[in-house]
């Protein structure tokens, strides 16, 4: 099986002394890169030594300084402090996380001080792969500071099931704000093969009163410091309310779309799940009170996408014709959720299915473009 990297970023919150730990390093990592910089002037000038000799000998060392001098300050610019399993590792204690790294203290006088272990806490957030770190593993990571936060980029291994040699299907999906809809198409037989429904009407419901309660906390001007606060501390937890009914309704709709995947890879077959491509959509403002119901259905999307990505098998972004029949691809009509193609004779078929079929084929050419179709 191929293996593919996922990044997740954590945010940390270093005490005072190991800060000036970490800083210390950084000082010494632009150290070394200057030091570094004087070696890459050096290869690149004996690499390229033919190209001087024979034309302009200043000009090509002056090229070769600045081209190593530019690499050894943004380098060190980023401050960016690299670890394996050697220098680092995860830790749990009393329900926390912590990283538990070793580096270099500041200099006492003229010696560098032996190197010290160092308890930094990390925070959980809605990262798509964080369930993915266990207490002890140490996979690649990079401490960096992006102004004066301290973050943690950790690199994941996935094992992604897909094999060259086996026929291929793709589950084709399509998220609405009412109702999801996802179809199996099997290019062997050229059919459909199956098709899943999934009812959200309860999580827009339950959503719309909550957000509505927010809204009402929200108008509550006229408070003290401490009512404030308390407001604010409830507001919080009614989004995070939000987010845990969307994971429950993303969660229960993943695990039926992974149960027929995992039946078709028993099967013998290559299971490629496809998702309409909304990068796009980011760019929608709050100017509008219904794009922000607009966009918190996209922001639940890409959500979705995250928690799919993690579940093992290839996932393709695609572009599919809205309007489109999924039959005879010639262009049709959506009245009342209905589909209906002129052309073939369609009638009084669910628009929400059709889109995922159209999702499923246009995710079959999308993955013949990638490397899932290619020798993994």
């Amino acid at each position: 099986m191929a293996k593919i990297y996922r990044t997740i970023v954590l945010k940390c919150e270093p005490d005072a002394e190991t800060k000036e730990a970490l800083d210390s390093a950084f000082v010494e990592l632009g150290k070394f890169m200057e030091i570094s910089s004087s070696e890459l002037s050096n290869l690149l000038y004996h690499k390229y030594r033919e190209i001087a000799e024979s034309d302009d000998a200043e000009l090509h060392v002056r090229v070769a300084n600045l081209l190593a001098e530019r690499f050894a300050k943004t380098v060190a610019k980023q401050k960016i402090l690299p670890f394996d399993r050697n220098c680092y590792k995860l830790v749990k204690k009393n329900g926390a996380w912590f990283l538990e790294v070793r580096v270099l203290r500041k200099y006492e006088g003229k010696k560098l001080k032996a190197g010290t272990s160092w308890l930094i806490p990390i925070y959980k957030t809605d990262n798509r792969y964080y369930g993915m770190l266990l207490e002890g593993s140490a996979h690649p990571m990079a401490l960096f500071k992006e102004g004066e936060i301290y973050k943690a980029a950790i690199s994941v291994p996935i094992e992604l099931k897909f094999d060259a040699n086996r026929p291929v299907v793709v589950l084709g999906i399509n998220l609405t704000m009412w109702k999801h809809a996802a179809s199996l198409y099997n290019p062997e037989t050229g059919k459909f093969e199956r098709n899943i429904f999934h009812d959200t009407r309860w999580l827009d419901e339950k959503v719309k009163k909550i957000q509505k309660y927010i809204s009402k906390l929200q108008s509550q001007r006229r408070l003290g410091a401490d009512a404030k606060k308390l407001v604010s501390l409830k507001i919080s937890e009614l989004h995070g309310r939000i987010s845990e009914l969307i994971k429950l309704s993303h969660g229960n709709f993943i695990a039926r779309l992974v149960k027929i995947a995992d039946e078709y890879w028993d099967k013998g077959y290559s299971v490629v799940f496809a998702l309409r491509d909304m990068k796009g959509f980011g760019e929608i403002t709050f100017r509008y009170p219904w794009l922000n119901y607009k966009l918190r259905s996209l922001l639940a999307w890409r959500k979705f996408a995250n928690m799919l990505e993690t579940r093992g098998y290839p996932v393709v972004y695609c572009l599919p014709k809205l309007r489109v029949c999924h039959r005879c691809g010639g262009e049709g009509e959506i009245v009342k959720r209905e589909f209906r193609c002129p052309s073939c004779g369609l009638k009084s078929f669910s628009a929400e299915l059709n889109l995922a079929r159209n999702v499923a084929k246009a995710g079959l050419e999308r993955a013949k473009k990638r490397r899932f179709f290619k020798t993994v």
